[in-house]
């Protein structure tokens, strides 16, 4: 026969294990940080004033994936650049990719007025200009 308190104890066991399995399942759920949320989209992107080439206008694509934020441009031929790094911390970002064999790299600010706009450089020399596309 089985004691009253032993039954008790199974039941809380069983009650303690399910508990821990939904809040493990919980707790991995991968969420977005709001810092690299704030700059996913599509952004047409601008690089002023290049040598031999003048204003060079891309799109430029910034998709969140898990806590990372991987990216690309597409070039005026249609082919697509993938950038090898991005960080983010709060307001700033910077991109880092291949172009043409050369190790680029830009550094942008969103601006404090408006989440769809941003600024900076490119190799610290050229002016960037980025505006978020209207879906």
């Amino acid at each position: 026969m089985c004691n009253p308190i032993n039954r008790v104890m199974r039941k809380l066991i069983i009650m303690l294990s399910i508990g821990f399995i939904v809040l493990s399942a919980c707790s991995n759920k991968k969420t977005v940080p709001a810092d690299i949320e704030k700059f996913a989209g599509v952004w047409d992107m601008k690089i002023l004033e290049l040598p031999k080439v003048g204003d060079k206008e891309m799109a430029t694509y910034l998709n969140p994936k898990d806590s990372l934020m991987t990216g690309y441009f597409i070039e005026d031929n249609g082919g697509r650049t993938e950038f090898s790094e991005i960080t983010i911390e709060g307001n700033d970002m910077k991109i880092k990719y291949n172009w043409g064999g050369h190790d680029v790299s830009l550094k942008v600010e969103m601006s404090e007025t408006s989440r769809d706009t941003f600024e900076g450089r490119m190799m610290g020399f050229f002016k960037v200009e980025g505006v978020r596309r209207k879906e």
